[in-house]
């Protein structure tokens, strides 16, 4: 019984989620530091995937869509981190994987 139970956990955490995460130069998203740039920005953009993973097979993060959606024209030292939190990962065994919600915190600074 215990072979199954391990199956089991190892099916429901174990998914196939692709993210992709990109600029289309709307706006100005740079990596490094620029000197006017010193007031901290931070969004959590949330994407929820289905059947472990599986559906959506790809989800699209535009970077500069979620900036210019917050009224942001510039953004330097910008970072992405997936944020793992206890939620997604109950939402994730509750229902057997088949609804699995992903969070990303997008960060940098602005003028």
């Amino acid at each position: 019984m215990t072979k199954i139970g391990c199956l089991f956990c190892m099916l429901v955490t174990v998914s196939c989620s692709t993210t992709r995460i990109f600029s289309n130069s709307s706006i100005p998203v740079v990596f490094e530091k620029v000197a006017d740039h010193t007031q901290d920005i931070s969004i959590e953009v949330e994407r929820d995937f289905y059947l472990w993973g599986l559906i959506p097979s790809t989800h699209e993060i535009g970077v500069d869509k979620e900036f210019s959606e917050k009224g942001i024209d510039s953004v330097a030292n910008f970072s992405i981190k997936e944020r793992f939190e206890k939620t997604n990962f109950v939402w994730a065994i509750a229902t057997f994987g088949f609804y699995m919600p992903k969070s990303y915190v997008l960060t940098g600074k602005t003028y």
